[in-house]
């Protein structure tokens, strides 16, 4: 087979690729797959020693849960504004604004079921359109805008992802949503030479890292 990673081999947001029209060639796509994510996280810190007092040889995983406690503790402040307002004057939700405080309430164990269906309806848009829009209707959280390439947004609902995935008990929600992180990273692994602000870089990190975690669990419990 082709040693190409063509999940994320070229910008997945100018180009989304439909994932059901590609072959899935077993073992060997699984090697190709687990190369192109461990490239892509070198390549990602290289960016993050830039801006943090990490070297190459310190990234590891308790390293990074450690710098990303602080991260976290410190996201609600670094996006204030954006946290204590998700509409903006026309009732339109701003996605950066929305996943940071969904974010937010994650990690502060105070989501609701509300929460989680906004979660799941976002899932949803991203399997059908592989983009997500800068707004959405507040009522029929259909797109308001045509922007879609804030990375922001993108790295925040990996986080979601990620951390939802960890408290979430039933395996066919936590399937969904990890099928959901893996074309998510695949955009992002797409587009990581573009990750320049520091915020950009460390959430991205953070949920490559974790899928690869979570993706071990998975094969160990389905013995793939």
């Amino acid at each position: 087979m082709d040693s190409t990673y063509i999940y994320a081999s070229e910008d997945r947001l100018e180009n989304p690729i439909k994932y059901e029209y590609t072959p899935y060639d077993g073992a060997p796509f699984l090697d190709v797959y687990l190369q192109s994510r461990c490239d892509t996280i070198k390549r990602i810190t290289t960016n993050l020693t830039n801006f943090t007092s990490f070297t190459h040889h310190e990234i590891t995983t308790d390293a990074i849960e450690k710098e990303y406690g602080n991260l976290y503790s410190g996201i609600s402040e670094l996006l204030k504004i954006e946290c204590n307002k998700t509409e903006d004057k026309y009732g339109c939700i701003c996605a950066v604004n929305l996943f940071a405080s969904l974010l937010r309430k994650l990690l502060e164990n105070q989501q609701t079921s509300e929460d989680i269906d906004l979660i799941f309806a976002f899932i949803k848009k991203f399997e059908v359109f592989k983009r997500i829009y800068l707004y959405y209707n507040k009522s029929t959280l259909l797109k308001a805008s045509d922007t879609y390439s804030n990375i922001l947004q993108y790295t925040l609902f990996a986080n979601i992802l990620v951390h939802y995935i960890g408290i979430e008990s039933n395996p066919e929600k936590k399937t969904i949503a990890f099928n959901a992180l893996l074309k998510l990273n695949d955009t992002i692994a797409s587009i990581a030479d573009k990750l320049t602000a520091p915020l950009e870089v460390s959430l991205a990190l953070y949920a490559l890292n974790k899928e690869q975690d979570i993706y071990k669990i998975f094969t160990k419990e389905l013995s793939i």
